[in-house]
Formats: structure tokens, sequence, C-alpha cells
């Protein structure tokens, strides 16, 4: 993962290769910023230069160092990231495997969405063993003249004591030990933490270097790229996630659930919820309901006169009748609860009841 493969950023690029190329980083970094810009990239490229034999910026992937940061198998590099806990009927082996195959998955493509699924359905968490055991690992000397790098990713995702453990190490750093921390929602950090670590925000990436990416990096046609990147929002992450044999589903799926929500007879409203919960996991109804905020979007863009910022082409005449249908709904409220259901799932709300709540609300905003 050089940081020429490393998508846009380049204000960010060029701050860490000066502090690596100038040997004055600082001991611990926050990289902040939605999902989908590209922290975890950057913090796995910093380990690679950090540790490469060679010090080329992001590592030259070749080396023994690389290739052993690679393999996760370099006693100076150290990846941390939520994870489920084991379940009590799962061999303690087999779990090791599962979280270790998923954390080279991550390195290999730091950019896509990591599923713990089938084999583990917990919500992911890093707990207090994990830091205490990074904690560990930070006090014994290493054999080798190089720093130490420890990426944690995810960090709002640790609970508080494993939090509290960390701030711990970070009150009293280790010599030659560098951390990144990365983040999508810094507000949720014990701002003592926050204070000990210097903070570099990453903005949503542009639609054409997300559709530049998909191009040449994951080979998808253009026309192709241009629509996944609108649909994302600068989120690359989530354009690869809609990648996906079941997107033209999810979107049909989204549809159907907007018209039936505000269709006046109140069994197709059940029907269309009924439908959704037994379609669709956790996962799936936030992407459902993510394509159902940028149908509104694109039913606001259709009323408003401005036809050429429609992202769904092909459902034009559709949101077109709907609007003719329903010239009176308010689009701007049905965009926020559409954004709130999204909220609502990933809190672990009971799903059937946010779909409900989903549904009348869409239908109030006709009235």
């Amino acid at each position: 993962m050089m940081f020429s493969r490393v998508i846009g950023q380049r204000r960010v690029k060029e701050i860490l290769r000066s502090g690596i190329r100038k040997n004055r980083l600082a001991h611990a970094y926050l990289l902040y910023g939605p999902e989908g810009a590209g922290m975890e990239a950057i913090a796995i490229a910093s380990a690679y230069s950090l540790l490469c034999r060679d010090k080329q910026a992001g590592g030259c992937g070749n080396c023994p160092e690389c290739r052993r940061v690679s393999r996760l198998e370099h006693p100076a590099f150290r990846l941390v990231f939520p994870v489920p806990a084991r379940p009590k009927s799962m061999p303690a082996d087999k779990y090791q495997k599962v979280l270790r195959e998923r954390a080279l998955q991550r390195m290999d493509d730091p950019y896509r969405e990591i599923s713990f699924l089938p084999e583990l359905t917990g919500i992911p968490a890093i707990g207090i063993d994990e830091i205490r055991s990074l904690k560990k690992e930070v006090i014994l000397k290493l054999t080798e003249d190089t720093d130490r790098v420890l990426v944690i990713l995810s960090a709002d995702k640790m609970t508080p004591a494993a939090a509290n453990s960390l701030l711990k190490l970070l009150e009293e750093p280790p010599e030659r030990t560098i951390l990144f921390l990365t983040t999508t929602a810094q507000g949720m950090l014990l701002p003592t933490l926050v204070s000990r670590c210097q903070p570099v925000r990453f903005p949503p990436l542009p639609d054409d270097e997300i559709e530049e990416a998909l191009v040449n990096r994951w080979n998808l046609s253009t026309p192709r790229a241009r629509f996944l990147a609108r649909m994302a929002g600068g989120n690359l992450t989530r354009a690869l996630a809609l990648n996906q044999d079941e997107f033209e589903r999810q979107r049909e799926a989204a549809f159907v659930f907007l018209a039936e929500s505000i269709d006046p007879d109140p069994l197709k409203r059940l029907a269309a919820g009924d439908a959704l919960i037994g379609n669709w996991d956790k996962t799936g109804l936030q992407t459902v309901f993510r394509l159902l905020r940028i149908f509104l979007r694109d039913w606001l863009h259709l009323a408003s006169g401005n036809a050429e910022l429609v992202i769904n082409h092909d459902y034009t005449t559709k949101l077109s009748a709907l609007s003719q249908k329903h010239p009176a709904f308010r689009l701007s409220e049905g965009i926020e609860r559409a954004g709130r259901a999204i909220d609502f799932i990933e809190k672990n709300v009971y799903l059937q009841l946010v779909v409900l709540c989903l549904s009348q609300d869409l239908n109030r905003c006709k009235l």
C-alpha cells in the first residue's frame, strides 16, 4: 500500500511524507474524516514507510520488511481493529484464524468493507484485553534498529475501559513508537485522548477521484464508475460495496419501499416493510435506505427543475409519476427521516421498528 496507491488526499500525504522524510513525526496521529476517505489506507501506508528497508514513501512492497508487514509478521508492527467477541461454542484457534483472515484482507485493500459473517455475528469492538496486549508488546525491546508502528482502526469503537487504558499509554509515550488512530466519529473519542494526538483531517473524496480509481484500479467501465461515484457521495468504500450483484435488487427494493410507503393502502405499506425485513440483514437495510435517500434527492432535483443533477436516470419516469401523484410531498423532511433511520440501524435499534417508523414517517410527509 504505497502512498501512490492511496486515492487522493494529496495534502495529507504530503504532511506525513514530509514528517517521515525529516524524521519529525509526532508520537501519535488521529486521522479523522468521513467513511471511505482513506484514513485506513494512509495509516497502513505510513507503517510501510517507516518499516521499509529502503525507506521508500509508502514502502517498496518487495523488501523483507515490507513483506513481513503485509503478512502481519513484523515484530515492530501491530494492527488493531474492532472485532466481534468469540462465541462460546467457537474454539479459540478457529476464532484467531478468522480474525487473522480479516486482518490480512484489511492489509490487502483498506478501502473495502470487512464483514465477519458468517463465522461471527457479534458487534465489533476494541476491548481492553487488546489494548493491554498492545501495551505489553510496547514494553518489550526490539532486536532491530527500527521504529515501532501501532495502527488502531476505528478507534471510536474502543470500549471505555480500552480507551482509558490507551490514554495511559499516550500520556507516557514510549520512545521510537508511533501510533496512528483512525476514526469517522471524532466526537466519540475521549477528549483527553484526542488532545494527545496530532489531528489530521480527511475531506470526502471528490467524485472524479473515485471514478478514476474505480476505472484504473478496480477495472470498472467509465459509465459504471461515474454512476457509482455519484451514488457514493465521496465514500470510496461505499462505491465498492455498491458494485455488487445485489445492488440492482437493493435499488429496486428502495424505490418500491418509497412508493408503497406513501400509498394510501395500509396493507401495501405493511407488505413493503415485511419485504425489507424478510430480504435484507442490517447491512443490507442500511444500503437500501441510503439508496432510498438518493431517490428522494433525485425527486427533489426533478421537482426543482434540475433534472441534470439526477443520479438514477433510469428511474426518472417513475419518479416523475410519484411527483405528479404527490406534488406536496415534503422531500427535505423525507430525506432527513431516511438519514435518521440509517443512524438508528447503526445504533442497533430493532430493525422491524426502524422499518415501520420510516414507513410511517414517509407516509406523513405527503400529508
